[in-house]
């Protein structure tokens, strides 16, 4: 009887494995235009930084010992209600131990010409102030 059970028990962990419930790897899988990158290849390396100036601004990732970059992400937060204020992370350089951004935000300078006052000068200029803001940085590499 025990056997059955045994057996019975067997049966339903093939049969729900061959369905896909059945996990087969814990480990994430990387790919990128060369395809399947080898087990424990890639490295992630996210922390928030303060920024001290909006004219390159440089954030140190050594610390993950990368020796190529995939990607890098930086997402930008400000508490403010004025879209003109929002700003706008732009990497200008980088490599396998740092980047360097500028932080750019809408220009608001206006100039009148004919009395009708029109934008002076880009659209964007870097940020007058980084008081507030925090930079989400998250880095991919190997």
């Amino acid at each position: 009887m025990k056997t059955i059970i045994t057996g019975i028990g067997f049966g339903i962990m093939f049969l729900l494995g061959f369905i896909g419930f059945k996990k087969f790897n814990s480990n994430p899988v990387f790919f990128d235009k060369n395809g399947q990158c080898t087990a424990n290849q890639i490295k992630i390396w996210g922390d928030t930084v303060v920024p001290t100036t909006s004219n390159g601004f440089s954030i140190n990732y050594s610390t993950a010992g990368f020796t190529s970059i995939r990607k890098i992400t930086i997402t930008p937060q400000l508490n403010t209600s004025t879209v003109g204020s929002l700003p706008l992370a732009v990497i200008k350089d980088f490599n396998t131990t740092s980047c360097t951004v500028n932080i750019l935000t809408q220009n608001n300078a206006v100039v009148s010409i004919l009395g009708i006052n029109v934008l002076s000068g880009a659209p964007l200029v870097l940020a007058p102030s980084v008081s507030g803001m925090i930079l989400h940085v998250q880095v991919t590499g190997y």
